[in-house]
């Protein structure tokens, strides 16, 4: 069965995994296999829904006598063991092979490793000679937009939707999930006009992904995929595409930089109060030492180039 890496995490899967790098066959973390599909069964007693921005369920969770339930409606069932290392999906009959790797890399496997006590974050990663930059922010903000942007302009983009944060003997550092970008088509378009090498994100979305193999600074090479966290940006659209509308660069109160990363983890088990309290110290911890801007960030292009300049002045 073939192996990959996700986030420092070897997983075994018969299903091929293009998203992420692929290793010898080793003994592996975690386990992931594909079902026949099936009707999504109604009775079940639901704990608790993650919702879209326009008020729609996205995902919704239960326990099971032996593990737990992630359903994405009308799409897919996954089943997760109780230690969360073996991992059951069930399609629905209509729903395509591309949409079940990226609710796995997207949304399921970060849970998981979240509940193994990882500090799972919803970023995206750019790459400078002595460390990353994550950019976080609500969906539509804006992050794999100006992510494209900066690889583009040399500072390669090695994280797109997902990274872990861990400590490093005091120093906060980062490992990436995989390479790649989800874009829509206008910032494509924009971004990478010669690149025509794009695949489908999930059938239900207009998104296309971009599968880069991004070149690690030599600095950073040896670091075993754990990179020093130069400073983390908070995304925050204007909601203004005017030529007026301005680009700004502020800093964060560490209580509003808590606010703002907690919105951005992940959880399985939202009801366990103990790995929740566990998650809130460990998140504490990690701001305190941490520099934290909130970037005002017009829909607009041409303010990519205002807004990258701003971080390099800021970083120093």
């Amino acid at each position: 069965m073939p192996h990959y890496i996700f986030c420092n995490q070897l997983i075994a899967s018969a299903v091929h995994l293009p998203e992420l790098t692929g290793v010898s066959n080793v003994a592996q973390n975690l386990l992931f296999e594909l079902q026949k599909p099936r009707q999504q069964e109604s009775n079940v007693t639901w704990l608790h829904h993650w919702n879209t921005p326009d008020g729609k369920k996205s995902i919704s969770y239960s326990q099971l006598e032996d593990g737990y339930l992630l359903r994405f409606p009308s799409l897919a069932d996954f089943v997760i063991s109780p230690s969360t290392k073996q991992i059951t999906c069930y399609p629905t009959p209509n729903t395509p092979i591309e949409t079940i790797r990226h609710l796995l890399l997207d949304q399921v496997l970060p849970r998981c490793l979240a509940h193994q006590g990882m500090l799972m974050l919803h970023a995206s990663a750019v790459s400078f000679p002595d460390g990353v930059v994550l950019f976080i922010g609500s969906t539509g903000e804006g992050k794999s937009t100006l992510a494209g942007y900066f690889h583009q302009s040399g500072n390669q983009a090695i994280s797109d939707d997902c990274v872990r944060i861990l400590d490093d003997q005091g120093a906060v550092k980062v490992i990436p999930s995989y390479g790649g970008l989800r874009l829509w088509q206008d910032a494509r378009q924009f971004l990478f006009p010669a690149v025509q090498d794009t695949a489908p994100m999930a059938h239900y979305s207009s998104k296309q992904r971009l599968l880069l193999d991004p070149e690690i600074p030599a600095a950073l090479e040896n670091s075993s995929q754990a990179y020093p966290i130069l400073a983390v940006i908070v995304l925050s659209s204007s909601g203004e595409s005017s030529d007026a509308a301005p680009v700004r660069l502020e800093t964060i109160p560490r209580r509003q930089a808590f606010i703002d990363a907690m919105q951005q983890t992940f959880l399985l088990d939202v009801t366990d109060r103990q790995r929740y309290t566990r998650l809130m110290q460990s998140l504490g911890e990690t701001v305190l030492k941490l520099r934290f801007f909130k970037l005002t960030l017009p829909h607009r292009f041409d303010a990519l180039p205002q807004a990258r300049q701003l971080i390099l002045d800021a970083l120093g």
